[in-house]
């Protein structure tokens, strides 16, 4: 089973969240980050699976995820998407 992480909580993510729970008997709705902890624990209730982070970092180093859904804003895109290529993820 792979393990799968998601950054962004918000509406892009919910929207990915809704298909992924789909996939529970091969992906492990693993972590959420959001920069607001209610919004990653609301997706872990949703999953019914997971941990909540406010940090990516954190989290990849915790989860080891397989893959990654980052569900931000397009201005805050780079940094993110760096670090979780430089991890191989």
């Amino acid at each position: 089973m792979k393990k799968l992480a998601m950054i962004g909580c918000g509406g892009i993510g919910g929207y990915h969240l809704e298909h992924l729970v789909q996939f529970k008997d091969i992906v492990e709705l693993a972590g959420f980050c959001d920069l607001i902890p209610e919004k990653a624990e609301k997706f872990c209730e949703i999953a019914g699976s997971g941990k909540a982070y406010t940090d990516y970092k954190t989290m990849y180093d915790e989860v080891k995820p397989d893959m990654v859904f980052i569900c931000i804003p397009p201005y805050c895109h780079g940094e993110i998407e760096y670090e979780t290529i430089g991890r191989g993820i």
